[in-house]
């Protein structure tokens, strides 16, 4: 929730569009996290709706985009 390279403010996202698995798949962001925490949902604090799957511990962390999930998922729901 607390991004210390942001003056201790809250985190954000950093970068919408950066290269995971795939060009373009994952967003970006400092916000703390701990091992284990891969699969975890990322959440927008303005619309709590998830906007990204963690997967990448680091600086920054990163998580697959969930448009990208979703159009995976879509015909499963």
């Amino acid at each position: 929730m607390r991004d210390n390279n942001n003056g201790g403010g809250y985190c954000i996202v950093r970068a919408v569009r950066v290269n995971g698995s795939s060009s373009q798949s994952d967003i970006s962001y400092m916000c703390d996290t701990e091992g284990g925490s891969s699969g975890s949902p990322v959440l927008s604090r303005r619309t709590h709706k998830v906007i990204g799957l963690h997967h990448f511990g680091g600086c920054p962390n990163q998580g697959v985009r969930i448009d990208l999930v979703a159009a995976q998922i879509n015909s499963l729901l």
